[in-house]
């Protein structure tokens, strides 16, 4: 039985209201609460940064959401399952798909090329994008195989790409088949699983603070939109993005993707920023960049111009190189 659910556009006036949304968020979480919310951000870098942010203000946080990549996320689900499954490292799966790909030529579906180990992985990665687009592979064989046959009679570069076409579906079909006769899962069979088994202790809340693929590299795919419109359990999705960036066309996606999204604010935008320029001069010019970061270290280490912190002050260069190697001999 599928659950009700809630999605929702959560409208953030500028990156400020974002960032106070999400951590308004995590602190009104409760014990019950904050082990089935999980806030999707796009690396383990930005969750490591989210944690930083909250704690940086000084109240503790009771109970913390689950905070990670897509990965991280696939790996919770997974291990909420009544039986978790083994998933398949990358490693493994290079594996079965090299032995698909042998088999395909054995079964009259040589490739043209040599299939050697780094393609393997290349056909790995070509697998991945199609089933997270949400497409299978006998749509891969369809759409291609009809856009190219009725060329190939006559062109010999179609020719060339039918073949290699012929021999990538037999490969995959290859790899899934193995799959299915083996215990172990990746990502797309597990994804299949998800949606057939109820958890016992379910995610019931999404907070995405990620946007889609391919317009962030790090964002969600259209098999993990259809994932998050019928996962068991998840009674309430919320995608939080700036103003600008809905207004840009991911609102318009996302209303693709979930068919049914509440637009919602996220809070007021502070009031924008006023430069306030020294009345001495703050333009400076230097011999080299050595004397460049010893005035530097002068300048902070005057009480009156610096803030009590120095995590407070930040110093930007056009290239970090060869300033990062400098800095640990002149600030020391």
């Amino acid at each position: 039985m599928s659950t009700p659910r809630r999605i929702r556009a959560v409208r953030a006036p500028d990156l400020s209201a974002y960032r106070r949304w999400l951590m308004a968020l995590i602190r009104r979480l409760d014990a019950a609460s904050a082990t089935s919310t999980f806030v999707l951000v796009p690396t383990r870098a930005a969750a490591d940064q989210l944690r930083r942010t909250v704690e940086a203000t000084g109240t503790p946080v009771a109970h913390w959401p689950h905070i990670g990549s897509r990965s991280d996320l696939y790996d919770l689900l997974c291990g909420r399952l009544p039986s978790p499954p083994t998933l398949l490292s990358p490693f493994e799966r290079e594996g079965i798909l090299a032995a698909g790909a042998r088999e395909a030529e054995e079964g009259g579906a040589p490739p043209p090329f040599h299939a050697r180990p780094a393609l393997v992985a290349e056909m790995l990665s070509l697998y991945d994008h199609v089933r997270r687009l949400g497409r299978t592979v006998d749509d891969f064989d369809r759409l291609l195989s009809g856009e190219l046959e009725p060329a190939a009679e006559s062109d010999r570069g179609a020719a060339q790409l039918l073949e290699q076409t012929r021999f990538l579906t037999a490969s995959y079909r290859n790899y899934e088949a193995q799959l299915a006769q083996g215990g172990a899962l990746d990502e797309h069979a597990l994804r299949s699983m998800l949606l057939a088994t109820a958890s016992a202790t379910p995610i019931t809340h999404l907070v995405i603070a990620t946007a889609d693929r391919p317009f962030d590299p790090d964002g969600y795919w259209p098999a993990d939109a259809s994932l998050f419109a019928a996962l068991p359990g998840l009674a309430q999705v919320d995608v939080l993005a700036t103003s600008g960036v809905l207004d840009a066309g991911f609102l318009d996606r996302l209303r693709l993707a979930f068919v049914e999204v509440d637009d919602d604010t996220a809070g007021d935008p502070r009031p924008t920023p006023v430069l306030t320029v020294p009345k001495e001069g703050f333009a400076f010019t230097y011999r080299d960049r050595e004397d460049e970061l010893e005035a530097v270290a002068q300048r902070v280490s005057d009480p009156a111009r610096t803030p009590a912190s120095l995590d407070r002050v930040g110093l930007i260069v056009a290239r970090p190189l060869p300033y990062v190697y400098l800095a640990r001999e002149v600030f020391g």
